[in-house]
């Protein structure tokens, strides 16, 4: 708990004392004695306010305030054994007595005593349930424990002191990302500038950030609790993941490889690394980091699937195979490993290889869709419509509100030759219909759904659709040629021709994009890439 906010309760605690003529009325001339030793205490002259108590606590001894006060006057001085001797003398007199409930929870924290100054606090709160000072220490608490919807509860009712400590303002916020209030975390840390924070607070804010894909913010946070503890290998290695999910791959790379020539190399770090490397379009240094994790740690096939991966980015289908295999070797039943499989029997057109494994994938891994996902996909891809019906609609049984499978199954029927008024052709378009709403922000159902009502003459229903498909995904083709014959149909010809445009420059792009991909193969004898050995 912060200094400042002590030193206000202790002024808080002064400022509640009665008079001295109500405090001591046997005592001579305590009016005097007493304001001579409030005012003491409250310019910070500790030991000359002690000494001013004195006779006080002589001619009163079990006075509730006086003793307080000298609790408060101790607690001042930083004497925290003799403040908390005063501040339980005095609720042995009135044990619900508030500010020594407060006062005394406040030194308890101080050291440490969570559980008794958690105690003492709820018992001040039913006395006073909106004292600030007393659901702020509580919320602090609660925070510390994981209690993070009670402790949001008492940091709102903190009201403006919470402002003072942004430290405090931090631990709210990281309270509302935990319970699911991630707009309210993100207004409360407008006002938290990162080199403000201590090392912890900057962290958790840092992390909870990077949770919500808020990655560019979280990195400024991650920094300065870099910068407060530079030998945290773990606050690096989330600062160089937030570097690569940015896709500024060299500043990762920096990061990444500097923890790896400190000695703290792990499959988890070489698997990050490899990534960057990837993105900088460094992928010899890529293939080399996955070959060290995959030796580290042969178990983990989320290597083997990197590895693959940059071999079939790269059209490298022999390399991809060898590595696949190595890693079934390792891992026969791993369904992703069968299904990259037929993703890479798929590229090469061996379509029947491929259906067999996303069956296969399916079969090892009937709680994931994925499987079930690349047989309907391999099914529509070889014509085979009417098989994938079936297929896809066993699926939709199990789980009907599968956006995707819905979609799937409104391709198949759709390819499968229906026709407007039909029953499978409403079915489809009730499928589409069904998947836009599950999940709004795939591309493919939209276009799918508009193309149904562009047969049906529903033109403007149709570019409703189309221009939703390219808000998601502006270099989405199929959404711009489909728009733009929608512009026309309505008429509105240099609507059309402005999405026209835009589907050249698409084009234009990516011819550009395939021009680097396919350079001559002495250009890319670094990229070239080589299995693990077995």
């Amino acid at each position: 708990m912060p200094r400042w906010l002590l030193i206000l309760q202790l002024a808080c605690s002064v400022s509640l004392l009665a008079t001295a003529t109500e405090v001591l009325s046997q005592a001579p001339n305590p009016a005097v004695q007493y304001a001579r030793a409030e005012e003491l205490i409250h310019r910070h002259q500790w030991d000359a306010g002690i000494a001013a108590l004195q006779p006080l606590l002589k001619s009163d001894p079990s006075n509730t305030k006086i003793l307080n006060l000298a609790g408060v006057a101790f607690a001042g001085k930083g004497d925290a054994d003799h403040a908390i001797g005063y501040f339980e003398a005095a609720l042995k007199t009135a044990p619900n007595f508030t500010p020594a409930l407060k006062n005394l929870a406040i030194e308890e924290t101080s050291l440490g005593r969570t559980s008794a100054a958690e105690q003492h606090l709820q018992t001040a709160l039913q006395q006073s349930p909106d004292d600030p000072i007393v659901n702020l220490y509580l919320a602090e608490i609660l925070y510390e424990k994981g209690e993070f919807r009670a402790a949001a509860d008492h940091f709102r009712k903190g009201g403006t002191l919470i402002a003072r400590d942004p430290n405090m303002v931090a631990n709210f916020a990281v309270s509302e990302f935990k319970t699911g209030e991630q707009e309210k975390a993100l207004k409360d840390l407008e006002a938290v500038q990162p080199e403000a924070l201590n090392g912890s607070s900057a962290l958790v804010v840092g992390v909870e950030l990077a949770k919500a894909d808020l990655c560019a913010k979280a990195l400024s946070f991650l920094l300065q609790a870099q910068t407060l503890s530079p030998r945290d290998t773990d606050i690096a290695y989330d600062a160089g993941i937030c570097y690569l999910s940015l896709k500024q791959d060299s500043e990762a790379i920096g990061v990444l490889q500097k923890l790896i020539d400190q000695g703290h190399e792990t499959p988890e770090l070489d698997s990050a690394i490899a990534e960057a490397y990837e993105g900088d379009h460094q992928t010899q240094r890529a293939v080399d980091a996955l070959r060290r994790a995959i030796a580290m740690s042969p178990d983990d096939d989320d290597n083997y699937l990197n590895f693959a991966t940059i071999c079939l980015d790269h059209q490298d289908f022999q390399a991809a195979e060898k590595v696949i295999s190595v890693g079934l070797g390792r891992h026969p039943k791993s369904a992703r490993l069968v299904f990259e499989r037929g993703i890479l029997n798929a590229m090469q057109d061996h379509y029947e290889a491929a259906e067999r494994d996303f069956q296969l994938s399916a079969d090892l891994s009937p709680e994931s869709e994925t499987g079930y996902i690349g047989l309907g996909v391999t099914y529509l891809e070889t014509g085979k419509a009417a098989e994938a019906v079936p297929v896809l609609r066993r699926r939709l049984q199990e789980h009907p509100d599968d956006a995707n499978l819905n979609y799937l199954l409104a391709e198949a029927l759709v390819r499968g030759g229906t026709q407007p008024g039909e029953p499978a052709f409403l079915e489809a378009q009730t499928r589409l219909q069904k998947s836009t709403q599950i999940n709004p922000k795939l591309v493919e159902p939209h276009v799918s759904l508009g193309s149904l009502y562009l047969r049906q003459e529903e033109v403007q229903e149709a570019v409703e659709q189309f221009e939703l498909a390219r808000k998601i995904d502006p270099n989405s083709k199929a959404a711009c040629a489909h728009l733009a014959v929608g512009y026309r149909r309505l008429g509105e010809t240099d609507k059309a021709r402005s999405v026209l445009l835009e589907l050249k420059a698409i084009n234009d792009r990516e011819r550009g994009g395939a021009k680097e991909l396919n350079r001559p193969p002495g250009q890319v004898a670094d990229t070239k890439t080589r299995p693990p050995s077995s």
